[in-house]
Protein backbone atom coordinates (compact mmCIF):
# COMPACT_ATOMS: atom_id res chain seq x y z
CA UNK A 1 0.00 0.00 0.00
CA UNK A 2 1.42 3.86 -0.68
CA UNK A 3 2.53 5.06 2.11
CA UNK A 4 0.03 8.08 1.12
CA UNK A 5 -2.32 5.62 1.73
CA UNK A 6 -3.07 4.76 5.46
CA UNK A 7 -5.57 1.92 6.73
CA UNK A 8 -7.54 3.41 10.12
CA UNK A 9 -9.66 1.20 12.24
CA UNK A 10 -12.80 2.05 13.39
CA UNK A 11 -12.71 4.27 16.16
CA UNK A 12 -14.78 7.45 14.94
CA UNK A 13 -13.18 9.49 12.54
CA UNK A 14 -13.17 13.20 12.95
CA UNK A 15 -11.84 15.62 9.96
CA UNK A 16 -11.34 18.99 10.58
CA UNK A 17 -10.95 21.94 8.00
CA UNK A 18 -10.09 25.28 9.86
CA UNK A 19 -10.68 28.86 8.67
CA UNK A 20 -6.76 29.16 8.35
CA UNK A 21 -6.41 26.31 6.25
CA UNK A 22 -5.56 23.89 8.82
CA UNK A 23 -6.34 20.51 8.04
CA UNK A 24 -6.11 17.41 10.25
CA UNK A 25 -7.99 13.73 11.27
CA UNK A 26 -8.41 12.44 13.98
CA UNK A 27 -9.38 8.83 15.04
CA UNK A 28 -10.73 7.65 18.50
CA UNK A 29 -10.06 11.31 19.93
CA UNK A 30 -6.16 10.98 18.83
CA UNK A 31 -4.24 13.19 15.76
CA UNK A 32 -2.96 10.76 13.09
CA UNK A 33 -0.30 13.02 11.60
CA UNK A 34 0.89 16.47 11.67
CA UNK A 35 -1.44 19.37 10.24
CA UNK A 36 -1.52 19.87 6.43
CA UNK A 37 -1.90 23.41 5.31
CA UNK A 38 -4.49 23.82 2.89
CA UNK A 39 -5.91 27.15 1.12
CA UNK A 40 -7.46 29.37 4.05
CA UNK A 41 -11.58 29.45 3.67
CA UNK A 42 -10.89 33.18 3.34
CA UNK A 43 -9.06 32.07 -0.01
CA UNK A 44 -11.79 30.49 -1.70
CA UNK A 45 -12.85 31.24 -4.79
CA UNK A 46 -14.96 28.56 -6.20
CA UNK A 47 -15.73 24.85 -5.01
CA UNK A 48 -12.66 23.37 -3.24
CA UNK A 49 -12.82 19.59 -2.31
CA UNK A 50 -12.43 18.73 0.76
CA UNK A 51 -12.81 14.92 0.43
CA UNK A 52 -14.47 12.06 -1.25
CA UNK A 53 -15.83 8.90 0.32
CA UNK A 54 -16.96 5.61 -1.38
CA UNK A 55 -19.32 4.42 1.26
CA UNK A 56 -20.36 0.44 2.65
CA UNK A 57 -23.70 -0.18 1.92
CA UNK A 58 -26.62 2.14 3.84
CA UNK A 59 -28.22 -1.01 5.40
CA UNK A 60 -24.55 -1.61 6.51
CA UNK A 61 -24.83 0.82 8.42
CA UNK A 62 -25.86 1.12 12.35
CA UNK A 63 -28.27 3.70 13.34
CA UNK A 64 -26.50 7.22 14.66
CA UNK A 65 -28.64 8.08 18.04
CA UNK A 66 -26.89 11.01 19.00
CA UNK A 67 -28.31 14.41 18.51
CA UNK A 68 -26.79 15.80 14.59
CA UNK A 69 -27.47 19.66 15.65
CA UNK A 70 -25.63 19.26 18.86
CA UNK A 71 -22.92 21.62 19.97
CA UNK A 72 -24.08 23.80 17.18
CA UNK A 73 -23.29 21.84 14.67
CA UNK A 74 -24.95 21.85 11.26
CA UNK A 75 -26.11 18.63 10.03
CA UNK A 76 -27.32 17.54 6.35
CA UNK A 77 -29.43 14.25 6.02
CA UNK A 78 -29.56 12.66 2.21
CA UNK A 79 -32.51 10.36 2.07
CA UNK A 80 -31.23 6.93 0.60
CA UNK A 81 -34.27 5.19 -1.51
CA UNK A 82 -34.83 1.41 0.12
CA UNK A 83 -34.21 0.42 -3.82
CA UNK A 84 -30.86 1.71 -2.77
CA UNK A 85 -29.72 0.39 0.26
CA UNK A 86 -27.85 -2.53 -0.64
CA UNK A 87 -25.19 -0.29 -2.80
CA UNK A 88 -22.67 1.55 -2.37
CA UNK A 89 -22.53 5.07 -2.55
CA UNK A 90 -19.82 7.40 -4.02
CA UNK A 91 -19.73 11.49 -2.53
CA UNK A 92 -17.65 14.66 -3.20
CA UNK A 93 -17.81 17.01 -0.70
CA UNK A 94 -16.79 20.68 -1.53
CA UNK A 95 -17.06 24.02 0.38
CA UNK A 96 -17.48 27.04 -1.61
CA UNK A 97 -18.49 30.53 -1.07
CA UNK A 98 -21.96 31.46 -2.03
CA UNK A 99 -22.61 32.23 -5.86
CA UNK A 100 -23.02 30.00 -8.96
CA UNK A 101 -19.52 28.00 -10.24
CA UNK A 102 -18.91 24.76 -12.41
CA UNK A 103 -18.45 22.08 -10.32
CA UNK A 104 -14.77 20.04 -10.68
CA UNK A 105 -14.73 17.04 -12.14
CA UNK A 106 -15.23 13.72 -10.37
CA UNK A 107 -11.98 12.19 -8.85
CA UNK A 108 -13.15 8.81 -10.04
CA UNK A 109 -12.83 7.74 -13.79
CA UNK A 110 -16.86 6.65 -14.71
CA UNK A 111 -17.64 5.55 -18.10
CA UNK A 112 -21.23 6.94 -18.63
CA UNK A 113 -22.04 10.71 -18.34
CA UNK A 114 -22.94 12.25 -14.72
CA UNK A 115 -25.88 14.48 -14.88
CA UNK A 116 -24.20 17.12 -11.43
CA UNK A 117 -26.93 17.84 -9.38
CA UNK A 118 -25.17 19.06 -6.38
CA UNK A 119 -27.16 19.02 -3.04
CA UNK A 120 -25.83 22.76 -1.92
CA UNK A 121 -26.03 23.16 1.96
CA UNK A 122 -25.25 26.56 3.87
CA UNK A 123 -23.18 26.06 6.86
CA UNK A 124 -22.02 30.01 6.69
CA UNK A 125 -23.16 33.12 5.61
CA UNK A 126 -20.29 32.51 4.14
CA UNK A 127 -19.74 29.13 2.91
CA UNK A 128 -21.94 26.69 1.57
CA UNK A 129 -21.05 22.58 1.50
CA UNK A 130 -21.54 21.23 -1.97
CA UNK A 131 -21.81 17.34 -1.93
CA UNK A 132 -21.97 15.31 -5.56
CA UNK A 133 -23.75 11.97 -4.63
CA UNK A 134 -23.75 9.30 -7.04
CA UNK A 135 -25.25 5.58 -6.78
CA UNK A 136 -23.03 3.06 -7.75
CA UNK A 137 -24.30 0.78 -10.42
CA UNK A 138 -25.27 -2.92 -9.33
CA UNK A 139 -22.98 -4.36 -11.77
CA UNK A 140 -19.37 -2.81 -9.94
CA UNK A 141 -17.17 -5.07 -8.14
CA UNK A 142 -16.78 -2.77 -5.45
CA UNK A 143 -20.23 -3.97 -3.87
CA UNK A 144 -18.12 -7.47 -3.19
CA UNK A 145 -14.73 -6.10 -1.83
CA UNK A 146 -14.72 -5.60 1.84
CA UNK A 147 -18.30 -4.93 2.14
CA UNK A 148 -18.12 -3.53 5.75
CA UNK A 149 -15.23 -1.05 4.87
CA UNK A 150 -16.18 2.52 3.69
CA UNK A 151 -13.17 4.17 1.85
CA UNK A 152 -12.45 8.14 2.79
CA UNK A 153 -10.10 10.28 0.78
CA UNK A 154 -8.57 13.32 1.68
CA UNK A 155 -6.75 15.15 -0.53
CA UNK A 156 -6.24 19.03 -1.26
CA UNK A 157 -5.28 19.16 -4.77
CA UNK A 158 -6.39 16.28 -7.35
CA UNK A 159 -3.82 16.46 -9.89
CA UNK A 160 -4.94 16.49 -13.75
CA UNK A 161 -4.95 13.73 -15.70
CA UNK A 162 -4.93 13.33 -19.53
Amino acid sequence: MPETIKRLEQGGLKASYHASGQFHVKVGGRRQSEPEQWSSKQELEGPFRLSALITKAPSRYTSYARPLMRGGASALVIPIPETEAELRHYFEFFLSPPGEFPIPPTMIKTKNIISDKPICHSSSEHHILVVRHLVMAESMRIHEWQPDLAVWFFAREIPASD
